[in-house]
């Protein structure tokens, strides 16, 4: 999820190393390792990357960040912390 973020920052630099990792070796085994569809994803960084306005781009990743939230809610691959953790 944070390379869809930084594929929205303003700074150029941070855009274009996240471009040239798109479909790299690298980034297909993070892909497979994250059980998420490499087409969907892809897809994602694609857009978010084709999008000039960084505050558009931004707004698209974070769209990608909520629905990935929300699954991972749904799966049960994110729970809340037990309160007796949270005190520590």
């Amino acid at each position: 999820m944070q390379g869809v973020i930084d594929a929205a920052s303003s700074n150029p630099e941070l855009r274009q190393e996240i471009d040239e990792w798109v479909g790299t070796e690298d980034y297909d085994e993070v892909i497979e390792m994250s059980g998420m569809s490499p087409i969907f994803v892809t897809n994602v960084f694609e857009e978010v990357l084709s999008e000039r306005d960084y505050r558009a781009a931004f707004r698209k990743a974070m769209k990608f960040r909520h629905l990935v939230k929300g699954y991972l809610n749904k799966i049960g691959a994110i729970t809340k912390p037990d309160k007796d953790d949270a005190d520590q």
